[in-house]
């Protein structure tokens, strides 16, 4: 394979959903960070704009693009992946669990007194 078919060739790995994509609204101040980032990820889910199989934003950049912790992210990720919806790759991101498709309402994925 010379250079250019190697430049040229298509990725294998999903695109991303940039984070700016998926957290449209302003966070709040405090307090339900974790919340609205779940929701926003949920929310993308249930309109189609994240479908199963798509990559998420790392927990670096959806961090530095809402300005809290990566812990903040990392704890928001796991959140989903306990429910589901979410999957982790080591080494490889975080991505739609491939059965989230037949998420029948947003609201199957609210979260009551978490975070």
């Amino acid at each position: 394979m010379t250079v250019v078919e190697s430049v040229n060739r298509p990725s294998r790995r999903p695109p991303t959903l940039a984070a700016r994509d998926i957290w449209t609204d302003p966070l709040p101040a405090a307090g339900a960070r974790q919340a609205h980032i779940r929701d926003g990820i949920v929310r993308c889910v249930a309109e189609g704009r994240l479908r199963p199989g798509a990559r998420l934003p790392s927990s670096r950049d959806a961090a530095t693009w809402l300005g809290v912790s990566r812990l903040t992210v990392v704890m928001a990720y796991e959140q989903l992946a306990m429910t589901g919806l979410l999957v982790f790759r080591r080494g490889a991101g975080s991505y739609v669990a491939k059965n989230a498709g037949r998420m029948e309402r947003e609201n199957d994925y609210k979260f009551q007194n978490v975070g």
